[in-house]
């Protein structure tokens, strides 16, 4: 399996692990893979989520880490969102958010910006954004 750091969310009788795609042994984003369970333990790959192809100008030379996904009862969306870095360093601390109408998809998660800068102001700056996606 290529989910690390990865999150699971249960849609219908099926639950989906959503994590970073390593398999290239680099930080640099590759894709966000989703696999899917009926029991938890035999896992089957279903697709790339998110691709450098969802947004190439924001996930071009990038990290996406520790991505998760949840489902807002009333837009009927999945939104994606993680942790964010230009490839080269730790230093933007940004959060990316992606949503899309399915749970799986093939790489059609529509992508927004980066949503936040330095440390210190990234958490609540990343949660009003991910509020913003939730209660809309």
């Amino acid at each position: 399996m290529q989910a690390h750091g990865g999150g699971v969310i249960k849609s219908g009788d099926t639950y989906y692990w959503f994590g970073e795609d390593k398999s290239h042994n680099s930080a640099l984003f590759k894709a966000v893979s989703v696999y899917a369970s009926k029991d938890l333990i035999q896992w089957e790959f279903r697709n790339q989520a998110l691709t450098i192809a969802s947004d190439p100008a924001n996930l071009t030379n990038a990290k996406i880490e520790r991505p998760k996904v949840m489902y807002n009862e009333k837009t009927k969306k999945y939104i994606m969102w993680g942790h964010w870095e230009v490839g080269s360093n730790y230093n933007e601390a940004n959060a990316y958010v992606a949503v899309s109408d399915t749970v799986v998809t093939e790489s059609v998660y529509g992508s927004t910006a980066p949503t936040c800068g330095i440390h210190t102001q990234c958490e609540r700056k990343l949660l009003d954004r991910i509020v913003d996606y939730i209660v809309v």
